[in-house]
């Protein structure tokens, strides 16, 4: 049976369903580094409102629900990484696997700490790390591509749309903000492990982050990873397949960064972080087409205001 693919993001409210009304206008705990009698600076995600919330499925039958706020047009951020993944698996195989790994972190994503205990070697190609690397990978392997990301072509042709919009604020934030990022770059080129011009991949995995888009097109986009029947007699096909099944695997166990076991053990489907406010995952619907082939679905559900901020 075909797995399927759902795309979900949710507000850093809904995320947290024990926090009680009453709680919710309290500071964060106190760190044990923080002095007594301070208070923790509260992150963008933290301060950001709940925004208007809508949802998308969308069958392989081509059939496409919606409802609440599903044409509001908000960043993939982080989600634009499993898509990134499939392509660097489509032009270079498992090789990919030499320039990272595929085990979880138990660190957070944006962590620099790992790389010094894998000499430069990402443990997975969804903290930050590793999507640099498989950028890289791209930018290498890609140089047709130039300002046009193959990420940006690939949701282009699965949701049917002849251009792609990036959102600007991203855009500006990542490039003047992105110094861990760089840092991480220059850990893993010290190490041999970044072969593209830093600058070329930043701005490729920048762009990637900024594509913007609204439940509708997220729940398109991420349809065509539910292609997981293996089909020897095609091998074209079949190799389709188990690449997909290879992005699907690694969903379930690093899609979460370092909340990836906790996750899992909530869910019977594979998840896909996105950032706090944002996560995929794949799982098979059980029902059938009057053909009797499996229908999968791929579900998109936002809130744009906390999807803005990572």
């Amino acid at each position: 049976m075909r797995a399927a693919c759902e795309l979900t993001l949710f507000t850093r409210r809904a995320a947290c369903p024990a926090r009680s009304r009453r709680s919710s206008p309290r500071s964060p705990p106190r760190s044990p580094t923080t002095p007594r009698g301070s208070r923790r600076r509260r992150t963008a995600q933290e301060e950001a409102a709940p925004g208007p919330i809508g949802i998308a499925v969308a069958l392989t039958t081509g059939t496409l629900l919606t409802a609440g706020a599903a044409t509001t047009a908000f960043p993939i951020q982080s989600i634009s990484k499993l898509f990134a993944l499939d392509l660097a698996l489509a032009a270079i195989g498992d090789d990919v696997f030499a320039r990272v790994g595929k085990e979880p972190s138990g660190d957070p994503f944006n962590s620099i700490v790992d790389l010094e205990r894998t000499k430069g070697v990402p443990r997975n190609p969804f903290i930050n790390a590793g999507a640099l690397a498989v950028v890289d990978i791209l930018v290498e392997h890609r140089p047709e591509d130039g300002d046009d990301p193959a990420v940006a072509r690939l949701i282009g042709r699965e949701t049917g749309s002849d251009s792609v919009t990036f959102d600007e604020d991203v855009m500006a934030s990542e490039q003047e903000g992105g110094d861990l990022n760089r840092a991480m770059m220059s850990f893993m080129r010290h190490h041999g492990n970044l072969h593209a011009d830093p600058d070329a991949v930043m701005a490729a995995y920048v762009r990637n982050c900024a594509i913007a888009l609204d439940c509708r097109g997220l729940a398109k986009a991420g349809a065509y990873l539910a292609a997981t029947r293996r089909t020897p007699d095609d091998p074209e096909a079949d190799a389709v397949a188990k690449r997909h099944r290879t992005v699907l695997g690694l969903m379930i166990t690093c899609g979460h960064y370092d909340g990836s076991g906790i996750s899992r053990c909530g869910s019977a489907c594979p998840p896909r972080a996105a950032s706090a406010a944002a996560f995929s995952r794949s799982c098979p619907t059980g029902r059938r087409s009057r053909s009797g082939r499996p229908i999968s679905t791929s579900t998109a559900t936002a809130s744009s205001a906390s999807a803005r901020s990572r």
